[in-house]
């Protein structure tokens, strides 16, 4: 039996649940965390991660966005938006790199978009970032060799 006022016991439940993909189970635990106020916002996030993975979008995004509201440095939270407002991809990437400029997955997506809008110069600049943060990752090297081809520059690639 888990006791009810122990958040870390239920984050752990929820996160044993959510990688098992039993996402309503996850989603019980995680609610109970939110009524303490534990942790901030991370058992926010994981509840709106819990709903996107449930399919249900509204709920997601209203969760994010009350979470942007409370906590304005949640750069998860502009984060995971972009993936489900299109239209506002970029302007919350951009945000959430404002907020930590060494998340790499920020600057990867952005580098993706200005690639298929064939900025190249740009989509350059955002992958030196990662290289900055990281001259391991591999993510680095894979988009580069992708931006060189798309370049046409098969002697780079």
């Amino acid at each position: 039996m888990v006791e009810p006022k122990n958040p870390k016991a239920l984050m752990t439940l929820g996160d044993i649940a959510y990688r098992k993909k039993d996402y309503k189970t996850a989603l019980t635990y995680y609610k109970k965390i939110n009524i303490r106020g534990y942790d901030e916002y991370l058992a926010d996030l994981k509840e709106a991660k819990c709903y996107q993975k449930l399919n249900n979008t509204k709920k997601a995004i209203d969760i994010y966005t009350k979470i942007t509201k409370t906590y304005p440095y949640a750069y998860e939270a502009y984060y995971d938006l972009s993936f489900l407002i299109p239209e506002k991809k970029e302007q919350y990437l951009k945000i959430s790199q404002s907020i930590n400029l060494k998340f790499t997955d920020g600057w990867v997506e952005l580098a993706k978009i200005k690639m298929d809008e064939k900025q190249y110069n740009l989509a350059e600049k955002y992958l030196s970032n990662i290289y900055y943060i990281d001259e391991n990752n591999y993510r680095y090297y894979y988009y580069q060799g992708v931006l060189c081809q798309r370049k046409n520059d098969f002697e780079q690639a």
